[in-house]
């Protein structure tokens, strides 16, 4: 069975134009992309369909791929809400966001403090469908010290789950990072 197939072409004026097909289990439709660029005249559209086959939703992006807007359609083909392709997750602990749970969680290590040590620790983690966090790793462990790699991973670990990425209206796993900055000043 075809998962997804991916057709590209250039006409004689310069226009390519490339179409991505992704398919459902059942061989139908599930979505497919279509970016046109003609001299930089940049359109990208995005159409997927329901099991069935009905059309779902098309949203339409500009050339730096924001969205500029679409529509959605219920499984029985009438006009709903739009809601975005696309939403990344977000730090959900009640009206707290990320930057106060760090502040009020992160513990500047004792022995990096009196040796003056600072840094950004960049921790990569995926944030799951339930919103929980797994595998969190620190991406630049080479370039800083190991006690203050060592806090932001505690800190990490002890985060509330988040609200998750959606993706066409479903929650997706995703990776994403984070810089945890200590800093004497």
């Amino acid at each position: 069975k075809k998962i997804w197939e991916k057709v590209c072409s250039f006409d004689s004026l310069g226009i390519s134009i490339c179409i991505t097909y992704s398919y459902f289990n059942n061989g139908k439709l599930m979505s497919h992309d279509y970016l046109r660029d003609e001299q930089n005249n940049f359109n990208h559209f995005y159409y997927s369909f329901f099991k069935n086959g009905k059309f779902k939703r098309q949203d339409t992006f500009d050339y730096e791929m924001n969205s500029v807007g679409g529509k959605c359609f219920s499984s029985n083909g009438s006009d709903t809400i739009y809601y975005p392709l696309e939403i990344m997750p977000k730090f959900s602990s009640g009206t707290a966001d990320i930057d106060n749970f760090i502040s009020k969680n992160i513990k500047y290590p004792y022995s990096a403090r009196e040796f003056g040590i600072q840094g950004k620790v960049i921790i990569k983690f995926t944030i799951n469908k339930d919103g929980s966090i797994s595998d969190p790793y620190v991406w630049n462990k080479n370039s800083v010290n190991e006690r203050l790699q060592i806090e932001a991973l505690r800190m990490i670990n002890i985060m509330p789950k988040w609200k998750p990425a959606l993706y066409d209206g479903s929650p997706i796993e995703i990776l994403y990072t984070l810089p945890i900055i200590f800093s004497l000043k």
